[in-house]
């Protein structure tokens, strides 16, 4: 199975110019078996020839190694912590960077710009939301999202203990909700890949949560160069509860 999964990701690189030959085999593995269980295709090599040669079958497989799952304020402590750095750094100066880095679906983004909002610096704050997955960001610059989502936020948002209402930020109707435009406009969203393009800014803080936890320990290094190059003297790197800082970087 492993040489068969090695020359599919070389081929994928080949064909398609997408390079997943340094992300964690494990989840490669699981993806790709999600991947032939809805196509309902029982042997590997028949998912292989279908990935490499039906460009629809690869975007399918490309959507599913390239989701991560999101949501609005996962995991409330983190972003408690965010409003203390902001309130006790950055509360009096004139601008706040932040870079929301593998942004997916632009959940976490725009839970960025509604805790700005919330802490009046919003108008002085300017985020932009990356993403290597073309069809998520044309996805996160809608702002539309579904109730599940909508019901999810709510529950994270209460957690965090604000004189607020997730409600201030959303129009909502019974299929979907929409974040409000004054939200919207502050998360600039455009394409960027973390292993292969460059360092385009300086930021005050960056967000690049449960992204690594998909690359080895080489890639990550990697990555972890180019948020050292992007981030300011005295930023802030908030990374997912499961990851840590790389050992070259301490």
């Amino acid at each position: 199975v492993s040489s068969w999964v090695e020359y599919l990701l070389e081929m994928i690189d080949e064909r398609y110019s997408y390079d997943f030959k340094l992300y964690n085999r494990d989840m490669i593995q699981r993806r790709l078996e999600a991947f032939m269980i809805k196509h309902s295709i029982k042997e590997l090599q028949n998912a292989i020839g279908a990935i490499l040669f039906d460009k629809s079958a690869f975007k399918d497989f490309f959507l599913e190694v390239s989701i991560n799952v999101t949501q609005f304020f996962r995991n409330p402590k983190s972003y408690k912590n965010i409003a203390k750095i902001l309130l006790e750094n950055y509360q009096h100066s004139y601008s706040v960077k932040v870079w929301s880095a593998g942004c997916s679906s632009g959940k976490e983004s725009y839970s960025m710009a509604i805790m700005l909002q919330n802490l009046n610096m919003l108008e002085k704050s300017i985020i932009y939301a990356t993403d290597f997955n073309g069809v998520v960001i044309e996805e996160a610059k809608n702002g539309i999202y579904s109730n599940e989502a909508y019901e999810t936020a709510c529950k994270n948002f209460d957690e965090m203990g604000l004189n607020d209402s997730f409600n201030n930020y959303v129009v909502k109707n019974d299929n979907f909700i929409k974040m409000k435009k004054k939200i919207r406009e502050k998360a600039l969203f455009f394409q960027h890949n973390l292993i292969k393009d460059s360092s385009f800014n300086e930021f005050d803080i960056i967000i690049c949560k449960n992204v690594l936890i998909y690359f080895n320990e080489e890639l990550q290094k990697k990555v972890f160069g180019l948020l050292y190059d992007s981030l300011k003297y005295g930023g802030f790197l908030v990374l997912g509860e499961s990851e840590a800082i790389h050992h070259s970087f301490t």
